[in-house]
């Protein structure tokens, strides 16, 4: 149309070698069936009968997957996650993410729902998941290592929990 324009230089978009993990529907299901706190474990009690710090230990951490999991959040959002920006009335969750410096309000699935419905009437302290001192809760890699390698997902990290959830949106899209 005989418009003069400047050429454009394209910025570069890097593409990650190797294919993303996630997990599959059947290595989710093995994933809680591994780390089910209820779950036999040898050399330890029967549930019931275990101390109470292991059976919560084993709870916080089967919770923490789910949450993981149904809400695409990174570690550091649900470690630090304070119960003012829980509404388990609504139903949802206002995230800060750090990493990108904005805010996300996320709505529950429900299994996060009856997670923190039951949380909250337990809780202590200001934060939905605590440590043994009752601050946030840390990241300690061996503790995921152990769960994934326990159900067989040795090739496996916390970030793979986030994959998985943005896979299962795609899926439900392409699906309907």
């Amino acid at each position: 149309m005989g418009y003069q324009v400047p050429e454009i230089e394209f910025p570069s978009i890097k593409i990650p070698k190797g294919k993303l993990r996630y997990l599959s529907f059947d290595e989710e299901k093995r994933l809680l069936k591994a780390i089910d706190p209820r779950r036999e474990v040898k050399g330890l009690s029967r549930y019931g009968e275990r101390p109470e710090q292991t059976q919560q230990e084993m709870q916080d951490l089967y919770d923490f997957i789910v949450i993981l999991l149904d809400t695409g959040a990174r570690h550091t959002e649900m470690a630090t996650l304070v119960w003012q920006r829980v509404d388990v009335k609504e139903r949802t969750i206002t995230l800060w993410r750090p990493k990108v410096k904005n805010e996300s309000i996320l709505y529950m699935t429900d299994r996060v729902y009856e997670i923190l419905s039951r949380r909250i009437r337990q809780r202590d302290g200001e934060f939905v998941f605590t440590n043994r001192s009752g601050e946030a809760r840390g990241y300690v890699a061996s503790t995921f290592r152990r769960a994934f390698g326990r159900a067989g997902l040795s090739d496996c990290s916390v970030h793979t929990l986030r994959h998985t959830h943005a896979t299962r949106l795609i899926q439900n899209i392409v699906t309907g």
